[in-house]
């Protein structure tokens, strides 16, 4: 099961469970109550027999004034006693108490919570059982809407490789007739803008990273700049990185991680604001200008947005790709100041520079 199916489920039978166990713990609070109400009432009907024979051991007996008796034909509690109280048929002033001692009668009321908790565990057994088979059971509609949604997904994936390919080769041609054309540079941008949206579609898919590589990572992340600087011409795109830090990963996946977060810095920073990507010792951070992100704890949570645009897929994209490289992954944000993300990528430097 993947993550957010495993939260659906834990959250379905959460609330399956604890709704059937409160109305539960409601018929088991009644079921007690009734039969200790039975166990008095049973005890009371033997103190009568008793007050009329009182010639076993079963209890004990006492006789108090008139004034100062309990209630007739009721069983009472005291801390160290239970009894019911009794007319004397031969005497007026005096009652006969007819009396248990408090262990004998905690000795049955044990009994009774016995058989009530026993039945208590067997139920909730048979509580957990059904709260999981309701909770999977609701859950068989949303794995069934993300398995059409990722069917959908490859569908268009498979459709959409043959025009972007047709669209590169005819572009070449053309460029091979009319030579070099800005208009034919902001076309390549594009078709590489179509390309990384569709390695994000792979990536949501879960597609495998390829093989692991080594780079260079200056010229990896100036490649990646310069991607975006025809983008957003009016942003100022800068990169603080030693020429001598090396890495070994799978580059597919990290070129899309990079993608993602520049291409975020860009998309929400401010006119002629600013994106830099630095290293400092084993970290990359992107920082950008932009306006910044109101509730940055949600900010990789899917399909999560605080606009219109996009479909808040990018940041969890990336925090799945920085799980499946172990990249620590961290983002800093304030409103009207703008972003940071930083990316911990000790697990894969090969060389670093010492100044």
């Amino acid at each position: 099961m993947r993550r957010y199916e495993v939260e659906s489920l834990l959250k379905s039978f959460a609330l399956f469970f604890v709704l059937m166990t409160a109305i539960y713990g409601l018929f088991l609070y009644q079921s007690y109550a009734d039969k200790r109400h039975a166990l008095d009432t049973r005890i009371l009907q033997q103190m009568r027999i008793f007050s009329f024979d009182p010639t076993t051991q079963a209890f004990e007996l006492s006789f108090v004034p008139k004034e100062q008796a309990g209630t007739l034909l009721e069983l009472q509690h005291e801390p160290d006693r239970v009894y019911g109280t009794f007319v004397v048929p031969t005497e007026d002033d005096f009652r006969m108490q007819v009396i248990l001692p408090i262990e004998k009668y905690r000795e049955q009321l044990t009994q009774i919570r016995g058989a009530v908790l026993r039945g208590a565990v067997l139920y909730l057994f048979l509580i957990t059982v059904i709260s999981l088979m309701l909770a999977y059971y609701s859950l068989q509609p949303i794995r069934r809407a993300m398995r059409l949604n990722k069917e959908f997904i490859r569908d268009i994936l498979h459709d959409v490789n043959t025009p972007i390919a047709s669209i590169a080769v005819n572009l070449k041609l053309l460029e091979k007739r009319f030579g070099h054309a800005r208009a034919i540079d902001r076309i390549k941008n594009n078709i590489e803008t179509l390309g990384v949206l569709r390695e994000n579609l792979h990536a949501y898919l879960g597609k495998r990273q390829g093989e692991l590589s080594e780079f260079e990572l200056h010229g990896l992340v100036a490649e990646r700049l310069e991607y975006f600087r025809v983008l957003y011409p009016t942003l100022t795109f800068d990169i603080v990185i030693p020429r001598d830090v090396r890495l070994r990963t799978h580059r597919n996946a990290f070129v899309r991680i990079l993608d993602n977060l520049i291409g975020n810095a860009a998309k929400y920073n401010v006119p002629q604001g600013s994106v830099t990507v630095r290293w400092e010792k084993t970290q990359l951070t992107i920082a950008d200008t932009g306006r910044g992100i109101r509730d940055p704890g949600r900010a990789f949570e899917r399909h999560y947005k605080e606009g219109e645009r996009g479909m808040g897929l990018g940041l969890h994209i990336v925090q799945n790709l920085c799980k499946e490289l172990k990249i620590g992954l961290d983002l800093e944000s304030e409103v009207g100041v703008g972003t940071q993300v930083h990316l911990a990528c000790s697990e894969m430097v090969l060389r670093v520079s010492e100044k």
